[in-house]
């Protein structure tokens, strides 16, 4: 159970490794960059190149923020199946004590 959150990390940094390489093979690549621009109606390919890394930049925070989101989720859970289990400790606990004093009684 352990294992599926980590793969699912993993799979997180490939897809941001992919949009990296991409950004860098459009930037290698003046003449893809050169349409690029046209198409986003940009001035020059400097400022599409600015324009895309923002959205690779904004699309780490998201991520981050998605993380952070499952995280807190799941400290949440733990800390309630916690609190319940103490609970059932300590219950448990008051029935013996209660029982080694009805039998120390008798």
């Amino acid at each position: 159970m352990a294992r599926a959150p980590a793969l699912a990390a993993r799979g997180v940094h490939t897809d941001l490794g992919r949009r990296l390489a991409g950004l860098v093979f459009v930037s290698l690549r003046l003449d893809l960059l050169r349409e690029l621009t046209r198409a986003i109606g940009a001035w020059t390919p400097s400022s599409t190149v600015f324009f895309l890394g923002e959205l690779f930049l904004v699309a780490i925070c998201l991520n981050y923020a998605v993380r952070l989101s499952r995280a807190g989720t799941q400290i949440k859970n733990l800390a309630q199946e916690l609190a319940i289990l103490r609970a059932r400790v300590d219950a448990v606990a008051a029935r013996q004590a209660d029982a080694r004093g009805a039998a120390a009684r008798t």
